[in-house]
C-alpha cells in the first residue's frame, strides 16, 4: 500500500471511490500508480487515505491476462449479418463452435464537407477580408493574415521542429504532400505533431491545440521525379471534440467545383508560414496571398524547357512579373477558392522553381483528381472493433 492525502484532511477519496486509480503524470502521459482501497472517514483531519500500489501486481495481472487467453481457441467465422453488424464465431481446435457473438464492428461516417466546412467567423477577421486586394511584401508577395481568417491550417512538427503546412478536412484527418514524408528518411508517425489554431509562432494563443499523429498515409503511386499524385492525409491520434473560430475544417472541391473556380486568371488563396524570400528565413506570422491561375499549355511549355514533366493532376498559379508565390515550408498547405460562403480546397502547395521568380509558376496538386482516394483512405482506417 501507500498514502496520501493532507495532514489538513478535505482532499480524499470517499464512499463509492473504491478501485478507482490514483494516476501521476510523466511527460504526455498518464500512468496508474495505485487504487484506490481503504481510509478512516473521508478527508478528516490527520487521516490518510490507503491505495493498493499497483506496480506491486503487475506481474499477477500479467499472469492472469496470459492465463485466460486458450491458444487453442480460433476465431472460425466472421461475416456480416442483415442489419450489417458482424457475427463472430469461436471454436476449438477439433472445429467445435465454443462461442458466437454479435461484435460492434462498423465503419464511423467521416464528416468531409460537413456544414462546419470552410466558414471563417472569427471576430479578429476584418468584414473585408474575403474580398481586398493582394497587399505587396509577403507568403512571397502576401501580408500577415488575420488571426482566424484561415481556421484549416495545420502547422505538421517533426520531432518538434515545424517542416510542412497541411489542411483540417475532418475532425480526425488533416491532408497534405506526399513529398513532406518521403524527403525526411524513416518518418514514424510518434514523431509528429500537429497544432491547429496557430498563428503566431511565437505566442501560445488561445485556441491553439496540439495532436499527436496516430499514422498518415502516402500515395500509393507518388512520383519523386516528377511528383504526380503528391498528396498525403494525417490521423489524428483522438478526434477534436469540437470546433472554434480558429480551428475548423475546409470545404473539399468535387470535379463540378473544380470545373467551375479553376477558371485561367481567376485567382485563388494560399497561406503558409514558409520563407518570405527565396533562399530566406521562415515567417513568425501565417502569411496569405492572392494568385491567378495560369493555362497549363503555358506552364507546361515552360516546365518542358526547364526538363520537367507535369501531368493534368496538377495545376499552376502565379503572375508572370513573379513576385507572389509560395516557398519552402508553404509545402501541403492549401490553395483555397470561395465559393458562396465557403472556402474550397481546390489544391495542395506541391513544388515550384525558385520563389517568385519572374516566368516561373507554383505547382499544386489538383484536390479533385484524389477525393476518392481520401474517401476511400479515411473510410478504410475508420473501422471501431
Amino acid at each position: 500500500m501507500f498514502c496520501a492525502g493532507y495532514r489538513r484532511g478535505r482532499a480524499d477519496a470517499c464512499q463509492g471511490d473504491s478501485g478507482g486509480p490514483y494516476a501521476v503524470k510523466e511527460a504526455d502521459r498518464w500512468y496508474l500508480m495505485g487504487i484506490v482501497s481503504w481510509g478512516i472517514g473521508c478527508g478528516d483531519a490527520g487521516s490518510y487515505g490507503d491505495y493498493t500500489r499497483y506496480s506491486k501486481y503487475h506481474q499477477w495481472l500479467g499472469r492472469i491476462v496470459n492465463e485466460s487467453v486458450d491458444d487453442d481457441v480460433l476465431l472460425r467465422n466472421f461475416t456480416a449479418d442483415e442489419r450489417g453488424l458482424y457475427v463472430c464465431v469461436a471454436a476449438d481446435s477439433e472445429g467445435h463452435v465454443i462461442a458466437q457473438a454479435r461484435a460492434a464492428v462498423y465503419a464511423l461516417l467521416h464528416t468531409l464537407n460537413s456544414d462546419d466546412c470552410g466558414i471563417v467567423s472569427s471576430p479578429e477577421v476584418s468584414e473585408d477580408a474575403n474580398t481586398r486586394d493582394v497587399q505587396s511584401g509577403r507568403v512571397i508577395g502576401g501580408h500577415d493574415a488575420e488571426r482566424g481568417s484561415a481556421p484549416w491550417m495545420a502547422r505538421l512538427l517533426l520531432n518538434g521542429r515545424f517542416f510542412c503546412a497541411g489542411s483540417l478536412i475532418d475532425r480526425q484527418w488533416v491532408v497534405t504532400t506526399a513529398a513532406c514524408f518521403l524527403f525526411h528518411n524513416n518518418i514514424r508517425a510518434s514523431q509528429l505533431n500537429v497544432t491547429l489554431g496557430d498563428h503566431d509562432t511565437l505566442t501560445d494563443e488561445d485556441g491553439q491545440i496540439s495532436v499527436r499523429v496516430e499514422a498518415f498515409y502516402t500515395h500509393e503511386e507518388f512520383d519523386l521525379d516528377t511528383y504526380n499524385n503528391d498528396i498525403a492525409l494525417i490521423k489524428l491520434v483522438t478526434p477534436l471534440q469540437r470546433y472554434s473560430s480558429y480551428v475548423r475544417p475546409i470545404c473539399l472541391a468535387n470535379t463540378t467545383i473544380d470545373r467551375d473556380l479553376l477558371v485561367p486568371g481567376v485567382s485563388g488563396q494560399i497561406n503558409g508560414w514558409g520563407a518570405m524570400t527565396e533562399g530566406g528565413a521562415a515567417s513568425v506570422n501565417l502569411q496569405e496571398v492572392k494568385i491567378p491561375l495560369t493555362p497549363f499549355s503555358t506552364c507546361k511549355e515552360y516546365f518542358r524547357q526547364q526538363e520537367y514533366v507535369v501531368t493534368r493532376n496538377m495545376f499552376f498559379a502565379g503572375y508572370e512579373r513573379g513576385g507572389a508565390d509560395s516557398c519552402r515550408g508553404d509545402s501541403g498547405g492549401p490553395y483555397v477558392m470561395k465559393k458562396g460562403s465557403r472556402w474550397v480546397l481546390m489544391g495542395i502547395i506541391s513544388w515550384g522553381v525558385g520563389c517568385g521568380r519572374p516566368g516561373s509558376y507554383g505547382v499544386y496538386t489538383r484536390y479533385s483528381k484524389y477525393h476518392e482516394w481520401v474517401t476511400r483512405v479515411i473510410t478504410r482506417n475508420m473501422l471501431v472493433f
